[in-house]
């Protein structure tokens, strides 16, 4: 834990409460909360507190529970850990007759972000997110030049992002993509400079002969694993479009790459063109997965095109920049020659082993995460365990409550268990959709679930490098 961290071991009695409670309200006050935003967390804090010392232990039960306080980039988390009576997140329905449910009602009102992980053997988690109170974006009116489409010549430096540049980074986003972006860090100016200081976004901006901070690129850390970044944010300012901006950025982060020594990276390319697809392939990514009906339907990009009516596919470009000794890739057997070839592209040494015998772990370890404006949500598998097909048919139930259109998922094929999750995953309707290759930690096999979703292949614009991906997933699909 880092030294903004702080924890506690609490007895299960609800007369320490009001105390812990004080604690934590100073902790935010602290760490930069308005009064409005302390009442908040601690009116939340107090139902989490006491859902666990009512419901997780028997009546009399003398027990202990743990709390951690951690302050990161974006806000405050709030962790609270017990080892009590096992619990189904999906079980909690909220009745407005009988108020049954009202308190988990209440802490995803009250706070940013509410997460149940179930630990195996050591208990469950209720995790707690706020996140810090920003700046609102201030916007003006589109100048007669925007309007029409007039762009005029301008000469361009370009340079790591500083701190004063976070509000432009803000509009640049806001006038590329409106507020539809996935990345919603992207619309707080406050995030943008304490990503960047924390190492976990990486930017660099274009700034105009007028001054103005017009283009933003950026790689973003993927959590989880090691030296993996995604390549992305690509945003510019309506009136500067046309000046080559994303190609010089681009450029720079490549160098920024070699000098960090940064292992891979990857990027997420639309399909409803081959515009976007076309840049990075000419400088050395390579397709290595397609998610269908991955970008939801209201995502626009402003002055640009209007969304289609249906969800569209990214295709994912990988490039490797350390390579890892040769090693193991777990994934079933018939993925092998699909596999192979993407390993090949990439130039990445693996064997591919399609069978192994190892004893599965009495509980699985995996994540859900749902961003429910966008309709999308991400699991990430750590280990399979005895109580996986529970555990995702849960995780399903939750996706289906929600009206959640898309799941992607990611295994770590470096690990032993990696072909029994795909192979159990794939019995409750995942597709496999490719591969992510290049991070220490392992390298990934994405899946994906649709619900209720039948893509439309046929609107699939690919360039022919990701000719044999789409084909791939055409057969997945039949």
């Amino acid at each position: 834990m880092n030294d903004a961290t702080i924890s506690l071991k609490l007895p299960n009695d609800v007369r320490f409460i009001p105390l812990t409670n004080q604690f934590i309200a100073e902790y935010a006050r602290l760490v930069g909360f308005s009064d409005v935003a302390i009442s908040q967390i601690e009116m939340a804090s107090e139902e989490g507190m006491s859902n666990v010392i009512k419901h997780a232990f028997h009546q009399n039960e003398k027990a202990h529970f743990d709390i951690h306080l951690e302050k990161n980039t974006t806000g405050l988390s709030i962790r609270i850990c017990d080892q009590g009576l096992p619990f189904d997140p999906d079980t909690i329905h909220f009745n407005k007759d009988t108020l049954e449910g009202f308190g988990s009602f209440v802490m995803s009102k009250l706070m940013d972000k509410i997460q149940y992980r179930n630990l195996g053997k050591e208990g469950k988690e209720l995790s707690l997110t706020k996140y810090f109170e920003e700046q609102q974006i201030e916007t003006s009116p589109p100048t007669d030049e925007v309007e029409n489409n007039i762009v005029k010549e301008h000469t361009y430096t370009f340079r790591p992002f500083e701190p004063k540049d976070a509000i432009e980074v803000v509009r640049c986003a806001y006038e590329s993509y409106g507020y539809t972006y996935v990345y919603e860090h992207i619309y707080y100016p406050e995030r943008v400079k304490a990503l960047n200081e924390s190492g976990d976004l990486i930017s660099f901006v274009a700034e105009a002969d007028d001054g103005v901070v017009c283009g933003h690129m950026a790689l973003v850390k993927v959590d989880g694993y090691d030296s993996l970044y995604e390549l992305g944010l690509a945003m510019t300012k309506q009136q500067y479009r046309g000046g080559n901006i994303f190609t010089q950025l681009l450029n720079m982060l490549y160098a920024e790459i070699e000098k960090r020594k940064i292992h891979a990276v990857f990027g997420q390319c639309v399909t409803t063109h081959t515009y976007s697809q076309r840049g990075p392939i000419k400088t050395g990514m390579l397709p290595s997965a397609l998610l269908p009906a991955y970008v939801p339907n209201d995502l626009s990009f402003k002055n640009i095109s209007e969304a289609g009516q249906q969800r569209s596919a990214v295709l994912i470009v990988n490039r490797i920049f350390v390579q890892r000794e040769k090693c193991n890739a777990y994934l079933p057997e018939k993925y092998r020659t699909f596999s192979e070839n993407i390993f090949k592209e990439v130039q990445a040494q693996r064997d591919i082993i399609t069978k192994v015998d190892f004893k599965p772990k009495e509980m699985c370890q995996a994540n859900l995460t749902v961003n429910a404006n966008l309709k999308m949500a991400k699991i990430d598998f750590h280990s399979f365990g005895a109580d996986f097909n529970q555990v995702l048919k849960n995780m399903i139930h939750q996706l289906k409550k929600e009206n959640i259109a898309m799941a992607e998922a990611f295994v770590n094929i470096s690990n032993t268990d990696a072909i029994a999750i795909i192979e159990a995953a794939e019995l409750l309707g995942f597709r496999f959709s490719g591969l992510m290759v290049g991070s220490p930690t392992g390298d990934i096999a994405i899946l994906q679930f649709l619900n209720g979703i039948l893509p439309n292949t046929e609107k699939i614009q690919v360039v022919e490098q990701g000719m044999p991906l789409l084909s791939f997933i055409e057969q997945q699909f039949d």
